[in-house]
């Protein structure tokens, strides 16, 4: 049967995008400040119970941090995004084409993602097509940066064990517990490295609250047999994840095709526990257009290739990453408070592996998450 965006038109696939991104607070507040220059209406006041006092030295630690002149620079301009921005610098009349564009972009990745998370044969066969597409002429990798290179060696690696477990109608319960953290700090290395610290920050936070922590992975009892994991608090992990990646991808001169491959109907609006499986496939989909792009036209990265013109815009993409940030703190104190209620209720047992190193990289999490939460 066909897919009732198909029967619907581009009004429908626009419709879609839009309820999607509204139900996401993060998004919606972002394109309030845009248009509003601030928060339409105002958000509430969150009123915080008292700190602890034996926490002053983790609250001093994080006040340290904010006087860190990069960070200082981010927070500094998120404060002027009180003035409002005109829309006009964002968005012109001329771009009704490129909306267009996106829009058919966009049903494109949501109908060819859909029909690979439901068929196992197909996302294989287009899957070995486009890999040998990308490395069909020789020197492909020069129209690719070193975190590029990285990330679709990543990608290509999470999609052949994706493939493995589907078939083999099993998969591991800590499945992606190492994967995706490792994925978001190659993201979160190249914010640092592009000067965006505040959202940098926003994704290792992103990055500690890993899949497994709340339970173990699964595959979905349908035919599909899509991989589920599960985050804490997955809700809003999804929702400051679609707003941090978003955030990364805008320093891109082609960044709304690069949103397109988030905001595709089935990747936005997957369940929480399915989304990085839509997102993983969606993703692969659109680096094998831009590689080969980008390969006609000879260009290397950092290039217009897929926009009919620049997209970057530094000053709102430095007041996206600290609002990132912000919404990053909110989440890394309520994950707190949801880790130590389980800690209080556990049993006291010994761990399963007494591991010197691994019992290390936990501490280090839980005084970092602790730190960010109580900030």
């Amino acid at each position: 049967p066909l897919d009732p965006l198909v029967t619907g038109g581009i009004s429908a696939v626009v419709e879609q995008v839009a309820e999607n991104v509204a139900a996401n607070p993060l998004l919606l507040r972002q394109l309030q400040r845009a248009v509003y220059g601030r928060e339409h209406p105002p958000k509430p006041v969150l009123m915080l119970p008292p700190q602890r006092g034996h926490y002053f030295w983790e609250r001093r630690f994080w006040q340290g941090l904010r006087t860190w002149r990069p960070v200082r620079r981010a927070l500094r301009s998120a404060d002027a995004w009180a003035a409002r921005l005109p829309a006009s610098v964002l968005v012109s009349a001329e771009d009704a084409e490129e909306f267009r564009r996106l829009a058919h972009y966009a049903l494109i990745l949501h109908l060819v993602t859909k029909a690979m998370a439901a068929d196992l044969r197909l996302a294989d066969c287009v899957v070995e097509t486009l890999k040998k597409e990308i490395r069909s002429k020789e020197g492909w990798w020069k129209h690719l940066s070193l975190f590029e290179q990285a990330k679709l060696l990543t990608v290509e690696v999470t999609l052949s064990r994706i493939a493995t477990h589907r078939k083999e109608r099993s998969i591991p319960a800590t499945f992606g517990h190492i994967g995706l953290p490792f994925n978001i700090l190659e993201a979160v290395l190249q914010d640092f490295s592009q000067g965006q610290w505040a959202n940098g920050l926003a994704g290792a936070v992103i990055m500690c609250a890993r899949p497994g922590q709340v339970g173990s992975a699964s595959l979905s009892p349908d035919s599909r047999r899509a991989v589920r994991m599960h985050m804490p608090l997955p809700r809003r992990w999804k929702d400051l994840y679609v707003s941090w990646n978003m955030c990364f991808t805008s320093t891109y001169a082609d960044s709304p095709y690069f949103a397109a491959a988030l905001l595709a109907p089935c990747v936005i609006g997957a369940s929480p526990e399915e989304f990085m499986f839509h997102r993983v496939l969606a993703l692969y989909m659109h680096m094998s257009c831009q590689i080969s792009r980008r390969k006609q036209l000879r260009v290397a990265s950092g290039a217009v290739v897929q926009a009919a013109r620049d997209w970057r815009h530094a000053s709102t993409t430095q007041q996206w990453g600290a609002a990132n940030l912000d919404a990053a703190r909110r989440f890394a104190r309520l994950y707190f408070i949801m880790a130590s209620r389980r800690r209080m209720n556990a049993p006291l047992q010994p761990p399963a592996f007494l591991n010197g190193i691994d019992l290390a990289r936990q501490k280090w999490e839980w005084h970092a998450c602790r730190t960010v939460a109580l900030s």
